[in-house]
């Protein structure tokens, strides 16, 4: 998708390997993007699907209010949502 788009620019992959999705406690992949994103470094997100960024719908649901207030949109390509989007909400918490 990024190589498709030749105004993006790569800021790197962000993963948790061997954590587990229903805690946040732990999760250094993911507390680095997030980090890099409220510093302004990061400004459109690729997630590969709901559960991927969490198991638990609340932690979802504050990381994308969070990014919103960033104007930060998160992609999940699974269910090609957009969490820019505030009438997607309800359709991500369904998903999950």
């Amino acid at each position: 998708m990024i190589s498709e788009n030749p105004d993006w620019i790569f800021a790197g992959v962000f993963s948790d390997v061997g954590k587990s999705g229903l805690r946040r406690e732990g999760r250094i992949g993911l507390d680095k993007m997030l980090k890099k994103a409220s510093k302004g470094e990061i400004d459109y997100i690729l997630v590969k699907s709901i559960s991927r960024l969490s198991r638990d719908i609340v932690d979802v649901l504050e990381i994308i209010r969070c990014l919103r207030e960033r104007g930060i949109n998160m992609h999940f390509e699974t269910e090609k949502l957009d969490s820019i989007k505030l009438e997607n909400e309800l359709e991500i918490t369904l998903e999950q």
